[in-house]
């Protein structure tokens, strides 16, 4: 299961507070033990001390009863940490009166402070009358180290809960940008690239963020551009099938009805075997005037539709051809043509630069106010570049591309190229189509 990137950032300061608050305790926990240990100690020493003292002091009395009276009066029933009891020869041992500690059992077992039990003989006169057994009483020592670990543990518990809600806190405020990034990508994925992330204050993030909006408006405005062109796309397909369909009904109509009249009356004539050689004649060469007109209508519709010199000869002469044309119809202009050995761009390519060719020059003669204009094909590497530069007055800088541009950068594209316009040196426009020559890779 994938782990989010919050909740590891989260859970790696969480864990490294545990692991601290476990280590303290454990290290409070073994100072709690020799805490204990060396207060016991202590407290054993001082009752060895004592119950010296008062052994000696017994020894020196006249009576044996009077020994026990002198050892119960200066033993005191219990020092801290230390426990003595004074048990006679010859009677049964007192009852234990050692206190538990409060402490939990797993605590106690923790601090590892087993009890010491000492047993020193009583004498009068040569024979034992008694014996002081001291015990130590680590009790008190371990209720006072558990009350101090359980305080420390308590506090540590509250400080790390603050961390890591700090911690959290801060989590949640640095990835804020972040969600708000993944809602404006959900909204990009569904189709709404006017969407814009908020800006952020920290760097990277920043750099992201303007990325991400960078894009969003590439998208936005490519989408408008398509919209734009399909749009134009479907106008000029509606106008040509309009002035297909009255070419047809225009010239194909009356061409094909003036043809079918003069086969019937030729036919008629046939048929009543009347020597009409003349009429025959004259209506046989209106038949071969329509016919040759209708091949022109028909020859003007497919250049329309697809160039057919594409199919006839490579893609320089092709050009060659176009450039010629446009000579014959517009004398004053200056056109230059430099076609280099190319290869094979393909079809898609040929039929881009090819096109690409007639837009430029179409620009140029009804737009730029240019003098001369000049074509340039040669092939780049895994590319094959047209170039058409003019010296007209150029494109203003805040003019968004037409459609003839905009369908020439889609048919690079189609074809694995690109097209950029720019402004040429000594003034007017700078038009660059470049598609992948066939087998140039990928």
């Amino acid at each position: 299961m994938a782990i989010s990137l919050r909740l590891r950032l989260v859970l790696l300061p969480a864990l490294i507070v545990l692991a601290g608050v476990v280590g303290l305790a454990l290290f409070e926990a073994r100072d709690a033990s020799s805490r204990v240990r060396a207060e016991t100690a202590s407290g054993v020493q001082l009752g060895r001390m004592l119950g010296a003292s008062a052994i000696g002091h017994a020894a020196l009395a006249t009576t044996p009863e009077a020994a026990l009276a002198s050892l119960r009066a200066e033993l005191p029933p219990a020092v801290r940490h230390v426990q003595f009891t004074v048990q006679r020869v010859g009677l049964l041992p007192e009852p234990s009166r050692l206190r538990a500690p409060e402490a939990p059992a797993w605590f106690v077992d923790w601090v590892d402070a087993p009890p010491i039990v000492e047993r020193y003989p009583v004498t009068h006169a040569g024979v034992q009358i008694a014996a002081v057994t001291l015990t130590s009483t680590p009790a008190d020592e371990i209720d006072e180290v558990w009350a101090d670990w359980r305080n420390e543990m308590a506090l540590l518990a509250v400080v790390s809960i603050g961390i890591i809600f700090v911690v959290v806190v801060v989590v949640n405020l640095a990835l804020r940008p972040l969600s708000s990034l993944a809602h404006a990508f959900d909204r990009m994925e569904e189709g709404d690239f006017a969407v814009r992330a908020p800006a952020s204050s920290d760097p990277q993030l920043r750099q992201v963020v303007d990325r991400f909006n960078s894009l969003a408006a590439s998208l936005e405005q490519a989408t408008a551009d398509n919209r734009r062109l399909l749009d134009r796309l479907m106008s000029v397909q509606e106008e040509e099938r309009k002035d297909i369909a009255h070419e047809l009904h225009d010239e194909f109509g009356p061409s094909l009805f003036a043809i079918r009249a003069d086969l019937g009356a030729i036919s008629r004539w046939v048929r009543k075997k009347e020597p009409r050689f003349e009429e025959i004649q004259e209506r046989a060469l209106s038949i071969s005037g329509l016919v040759a007109q209708i091949q022109r209508i028909n020859s003007r519709l497919l250049e329309r539709l697809r160039p057919l010199v594409l199919e006839q000869m490579p893609l320089g002469p092709a050009l060659e051809s176009l450039i010629s044309d446009w000579r014959n119809r517009y004398p004053n202009l200056t056109f230059e043509l430099a076609a280099g050995d190319v290869g094979d761009p393909g079809e898609a390519g040929v039929h881009a630069l090819y096109r690409a060719a007639q837009e430029c020059l179409t620009n140029v003669v009804r737009h730029a106010e240019a003098k001369a204009v000049r074509l340039r094909l040669e092939r780049s590497g895994e590319m094959v570049v047209l170039t058409c530069q003019d010296d007209g007055r150029g494109m203003a800088k805040d003019k968004a591309h037409g459609f003839g541009l905009l369908g020439m950068a889609e048919r690079a594209r189609a074809a694995g190229g690109r097209l950029e316009v720019s402004a040429a040196d000594g003034g007017g426009m700078l038009v660059q189509v470049s598609v992948r020559a066939k087998g140039g890779g990928q």
